[in-house]
């Protein structure tokens, strides 16, 4: 299993008879977690609050995030709580990015974007000529 946008492609075909669970919020009834069990939550995961910090900026995602850690430091919450918080703390997010997508909707969505970064192509540059 790879990780990042090529590991999250590889978990959408691994799914594509099966979409549901290419979901954040999953319906788990019935499901053994094991058969499951992929990089999705976390890819597609780090994708949506990175599509956040792309809508209002790193100065106010920080922001966010020290909330966010303050109010709920070591405990568990539901998607409906992290939800309701964001929209709270982030006053019409959701007019601006579509969170019934992100959350619920299967597949990438089409405002996710690959990372770009220099350093990484070059990783990959020289790893292909070692091979």
């Amino acid at each position: 299993m790879g990780i990042g946008w090529r590991g999250l492609n590889r978990m959408m075909e691994r799914f594509k008879d099966n979409m549901e669970f290419t979901k954040l919020k999953l319906k788990m009834a019935g499901i053994d977690p094991d058969d499951v069990y992929s990089e999705v939550p976390y890819e597609k995961g780090f994708q949506f609050l990175w599509r956040i910090e792309r809508e209002i900026g790193r100065p106010a995602f920080d922001e966010f995030l020290k909330k966010y850690i303050a109010t709920f430091k070591f405990q568990s919450i539901d998607t409906e709580t992290f939800l309701e918080f964001l929209k709270t703390n982030v006053p019409g997010i959701e007019n601006k990015i579509d969170l019934h997508l992100w959350v619920e909707g299967t597949g990438i969505p089409p405002d996710a974007m690959e990372p770009d970064s220099a350093t990484y192509k070059k990783i990959c540059s020289l790893a292909t000529e070692f091979k």
